[in-house]
């Protein structure tokens, strides 16, 4: 195929080539060690994988995408760390000696009404720090799939510029540069790219001023055009994350602060009822119903008391007492002969709730599960059929 004349550059090709063949040979270990490379990246992803099933057992799955086994820890870590449950149910308990025995005692400037907003609020403050996580893994998730789209650009195209170029193309030294900077950090990443990017598109120019004229190089499907636009957009994405970032930390010291605070008005209550008080009197008694032990303990179990047939629906209502110290509450059931186990989780209502409906002649077994980060609970079965 004939090059034009401005692309041939014999005498200019010939006179560089001594200068560049010192720097050429050091970049032609770079060059096999990028053309060769996939045998060691498999072997260290190898090592990694069973790095880590050791290390987490069930939470690596290997075929898994890193996200979702990031997930799973992240969901491990977050049920193990929950600090703040303690205070919470503590709180809970609180409130419930107060309003019945002596709504109208205060400690200070700590109100029934205002403890009962304070200990509320932690679970809001719960929700808040729960959704702005959810923000931050979206814009982690958008940043490092952007950041290996270039990287996997960035080690591709090199070599489809390298097989592309004449041997004597005075492009292979701009092609070195590239080669030079190996794409292990977001910086060289992107520093990698800037000059793919500049070579890319003079290659381009150079293709179409050949005659005939041959297309844009494209890698892969991708244009430089496309690729420009990820590595334009790439500082813009890790700004995102660091902002987001930045508010989550802001939102768990809230967090924190207010948790510190619920936890020293449950002490500061408890001290003053129980020195207020005389030794035996119902509003002493009522203090066992409060824990104060460090840390959390598993929850009680909440036991169905009634299953009343409403149609072809079960309304359900529950013993009271039960189901202490438990952050999440659920009723299952299983219909027999149609479900192998419980499932159908429903959200516990105490005052009760109905399920269904239900198929005449069906019998449905029901029970509840109460839970914490310490432990579960399940309260007895108990069936009905549907007539």
């Amino acid at each position: 195929m004939e090059r034009s004349e401005h692309l041939i550059r014999p005498s200019d090709a010939v006179a560089r080539r001594p200068e560049r063949r010192t720097r050429r040979s050091e970049i032609f270990f770079r060059r096999k060690e990028e053309h060769g490379g996939a045998s060691c990246i498999m072997g260290q992803a190898h090592r990694t994988r069973s790095s880590l099933s050791s290390r987490w057992g069930k939470l690596w799955r290997g075929s898994d995408p890193p996200h979702l086994w990031l997930s799973r820890l992240v969901e491990k870590e977050h049920i193990m760390a929950e600090y703040w449950e303690s205070a919470h149910i503590r709180g809970q308990q609180t409130l419930g000696v107060w309003a019945t025995f002596a709504p109208d005692f205060t400690v200070g400037e700590v109100t029934l009404a205002s403890h009962t907003a304070d200990v509320a609020a932690i679970l809001t403050r719960i929700n808040d720090r729960d959704v702005q996580q959810d923000v931050v893994d979206l814009a982690a998730i958008t940043r490092d799939s952007n950041y290996e789209f270039i990287h996997d650009v960035n080690m591709r195209a090199p070599q489809v510029i390298d097989a592309n170029l004449p041997p004597d193309d005075d492009l292979h030294g701009e092609l070195d540069d590239v080669f030079a900077v190996y794409p292990e950090t977001q910086e060289t990443n992107l520093e990698r790219a800037r000059l793919l990017v500049s070579l890319w598109t003079i290659v381009n120019e150079e293709r179409a001023a050949m005659t005939p004229p041959l297309p844009a190089l494209e890698v892969g499907g991708t244009t430089v055009a496309e690729f420009q636009t990820a590595v334009t957009n790439h500082p813009a994405l890790l700004q995102t994350v660091a902002d987001e970032r930045a508010q989550l930390s802001q939102l768990k010291s809230q967090l924190s602060a207010h948790v510190r605070k619920v936890d020293r008005a449950n002490k500061r209550w408890y001290q003053a009822w129980s020195n207020n008080f005389a030794a035996g009197s119902p509003e002493i008694d009522a203090l066992s119903l409060i824990d104060v032990e460090t840390g959390t303990t598993p929850p009680t179990p909440l036991e169905i008391d009634t299953l009343t047939q409403t149609g072809t629906s079960v309304h359900v209502t529950y013993v009271s007492g039960g189901g202490r110290r438990a952050t999440s509450l659920t009723l299952l059931y299983q219909i027999i002969g149609v479900d192998e186990d419980f499932g159908h989780p429903t959200p516990v209502v105490l005052t009760g709730q109905t399920s269904g409906p239900f198929a005449a002649g069906q019998t449905i077994n029901f029970k509840t599960r109460a839970e914490n980060s310490a432990g579960v609970a399940e309260g007895e079965g108990k069936a009905v059929a549907i007539a």
